[in-house]
């Protein structure tokens, strides 16, 4: 039987790889066995995305907001609630004691160790995921728009990509 530790190095190294391969501009942080990794968000705007490995689990991570102003914790607490429930992977999580929204979602190493092309499809979708998120919280806090309708508009542009 494969050692949790040797699990772990051989994800990690994978991760590396396609990084590496992929020409994506990251920086990795040994010790935390962490890769962050910049991603164009839209028009302008880099967004950093970390993934990072302990004993049994990738984790992947993003900022979606960085700070937002207290007087907008309730709509953002509930587009998070909108975006929990349709979530089938990860949690959009919300800090109201440092103001901030992310996106965070987990990898059982095992499936990376016997597919390690799944860690590919797992950034994509994290990405994916993340840059709606990005879109909706944007939105509604640029419109001053109800959450309902905010997710629902997402949902509408979601399903047109899908069609298109």
């Amino acid at each position: 039987m494969m050692k949790i530790q040797n699990r772990s190095e051989i994800v990690w190294n994978e991760l590396i790889k396609l990084n590496k391969k992929e020409g994506w501009h990251f920086g990795q942080y040994e010790n935390e066995k962490c890769i962050e990794t910049s991603f164009k968000i839209n028009d302008g705007l880099v967004m950093k995305f970390q993934y990072s490995i302990n004993e049994n689990n990738l984790i992947f991570r993003a900022v979606i907001l960085s700070e937002f102003n207290i007087d907008s914790t309730n709509d953002i607490m509930v587009l998070s609630s909108h975006f929990n429930g349709l979530l089938n992977r990860g949690i959009v999580r919300v800090d109201i004691k440092y103001n901030y929204v992310e996106y965070v979602y987990s990898g059982n190493l095992l499936l990376y160790l016997l597919f390690p092309e799944e860690i590919h499809f797992d950034i994509e979708r994290h990405y994916n995921i993340t840059k709606d998120c990005f879109w909706a919280y944007s939105t509604m806090l640029k419109s001053g728009d109800n959450p309902v309708f905010v997710i629902a508009e997402l949902l509408e542009r979601v399903e047109k990509e899908n069609q298109g």
